[in-house]
């Protein structure tokens, strides 16, 4: 259960750090497809909110606290916000985000044996790969 308590939290970790990173990206995307992209980048950090707040009642349910300070987030494991990308940049660099984040999401189903974790780690992998889908739509 440690092992799974400990895996949740770094899945929670660079869940949230890709949170403020779509949200940066919501902020500073440009050009032709800004508004589209906008509503788009919003949409899905709204989503991610969401999902840092399952994934944490998750962790509180194993019985651990959840503390995540400027510490844990400093142990995030996608890549840096990068502001200075241009809208396809911003896709891409989300896209291969949320693959870390759904190559987690997998390992952690395959080793799990907590069933209501299990629930929520599909849900987010459904979720994830449609998040993925949408971003390469945009992509042509």
């Amino acid at each position: 259960m440690e092992k799974l308590k400990s895996e949740l939290l770094q899945l929670l970790t660079d869940n949230y750090y890709l949170y403020l990173k779509t949200q940066n990206y919501h902020w500073n995307v440009k050009g032709i497809n800004f508004k589209a992209l906008h509503e788009l980048f919003e949409e899905q950090y709204n989503d991610l909110a969401l999902a840092n707040d399952e994934i944490a009642e998750r962790i509180r349910i194993l019985g651990d606290e959840v503390t995540l300070d400027s510490a844990q987030i400093s142990k995030f494991k996608i890549s840096k916000i990068d502001n200075s990308l241009n809208a396809q940049g911003m896709i891409n660099d989300l896209v291969a985000s949320h693959q870390y984040i759904l190559n987690d999401l997998k390992n952690i189903d395959d080793s799990c044996d907590d069933e209501g974790t299990e629930m929520i780690i599909d849900d987010r992998i459904a979720a994830t790969e449609k998040t993925i889908w949408i971003l390469q739509s945009h992509l042509g």
